[in-house]
């Protein structure tokens, strides 16, 4: 078990290292002797941690030569990314944290990829499955002030929507960015008002609504989600940078949902 232990601590820290710049693209590592020692794990440890290094894009382990420091900006995929979401120390035991840059990036990402995965899904998915969402919108709206429970119906929301695309891409994009979704969900629902929560829990409501009433109109609906969503990236943004709350945003997309549904 401390083998264990020991083995993702080294892949923990070297894969934050190369995400912050500590280690350079093109750098090369310390002997394995030299980094077994330093880090204190034994050498046949230490090989299996760097080959899952390399597996992830992050290290060029070249026989004979050495060890080098990928560019994972043009190497590494979203597993590597949830590697890092995953973190909660650095290697001094302190809490290790996204920079807000990286999160604004897959904000971002996701404003554009979940409603694509929405116009996919709607084409498909049964009314039953809409049943299930709107279930779980309303226990959302009983639930605005605890996070926690606001971050899981979320997930389960969005894993319903991927499921519904009957699409091996987006079902596998969708798994592989789990552990990045739910801090990206905490955040949001930590950093913004209940005003703004309650009114895009009714905004959820009213589209899902829409579906069944009128499945024509889900399309456009769904492009204008993508919308909402980058409001809400625009407030956080402010929020962050001025200090102050994303307060306008209900008033802004109050009546705009409804309207574009008539």
């Amino acid at each position: 078990m401390a083998h264990n232990h020991r083995y993702e601590s080294v892949v923990n820290i070297l894969a934050q290292r190369v995400f912050t710049g500590k280690l350079a693209p093109g750098e090369k590592l310390p002997t394995e002797r030299s980094l077994a020692l330093s880090m204190e794990i034994d050498r046949t440890s230490l090989r299996l941690a760097l080959k899952q290094l390399e597996s992830l894009g992050v290290l060029d382990i070249r026989p004979g030569d050495g060890i080098y420091v990928k560019d994972f900006l043009k190497e590494a995929g979203p597993e590597f990314l949830r590697l890092i979401f995953a973190q909660e120390e650095d290697d001094q035991g302190r809490p290790f944290a996204v920079d807000p840059y990286t999160v604004d990036e897959i904000w971002e990402f996701w404003c554009g990829f979940f409603p694509m995965m929405l116009k996919s899904a709607i084409r498909k998915i049964a009314p039953r499955d809409v049943k299930k969402l709107l279930d779980l919108v309303d226990e959302e709206k009983g639930s605005i002030g605890d996070v926690a429970r606001l971050v899981d119906l979320n997930m389960r929301e969005e894993d319903l929507v991927a499921a519904a695309t009957n699409n091996i891409v987006f079902m596998l994009l969708s798994n592989v960015t789990r552990t990045i979704r739910k801090k990206m969900l905490t955040l949001f629902f930590s950093g913004t008002t209940s005003e703004v929560l309650t009114r895009h829990v009714e905004l959820k409501r009213v589209f899902l609504e829409e579906f069944l009433t009128s499945p024509e109109k889900m399309l456009p609906l769904a492009a204008f989600y993508e919308d909402v969503l980058l409001a809400h990236l625009s407030e956080m943004r402010k929020k962050r940078s001025a200090g102050n709350g994303a307060g306008t945003l209900a008033e802004r997309y109050g009546t705009s949902l409804m309207e574009k549904s008539r």
